[in-house]
């Protein structure tokens, strides 16, 4: 439906989201320099209004307890991760470290202070 606002602009139809018109479409400026405001449709009885907002509260409900799955999950994951002796640490750091190279590794190896001690006490036995 193509109409002007008050400031000559061609208005914009938008969808309302408020738990009283959900659903609904209406016409505003498109600049929003004007408080044009005009309903696109015919209003939805009471029977409609309240499907819809049901809808709409399922959704949101279901958003949150999608969100909170993923957080326990990740808090889950992370608690796995932790090393549990500073020989998992160890493998941890050389697993990630791979793709240094062998220089690139020692040093990094030796720059670290536990870890470091490490490696040099074992190249030293050898």
């Amino acid at each position: 439906m193509s109409q002007q606002c008050f400031c000559r602009n061609w208005a914009v139809e938008k969808t309302s989201w408020t738990d009283a018109n959900t659903g609904w479409r209406f016409l505003t400026c498109a600049n929003g320099n004007c408080n044009f405001f005009r309903w696109a449709e015919a209003e939805f009885d009471d029977r409609s209004k309240g499907v819809i907002n049901r809808i709409k509260r399922r959704i949101g409900k279901k958003d949150d307890d999608h969100i909170m799955e993923l957080v326990n999950a990740r808090k889950e994951y992370n608690e796995q991760d932790k090393p549990t002796s500073s020989f998992g640490a160890f493998f941890r750091f050389i697993n990630r470290s791979i793709f240094f190279g062998p220089q690139k590794l020692w040093h990094l190896l030796a720059s670290r202070s536990e870890l470091g001690f490490i490696v040099l006490g074992l190249a030293a036995e050898k």
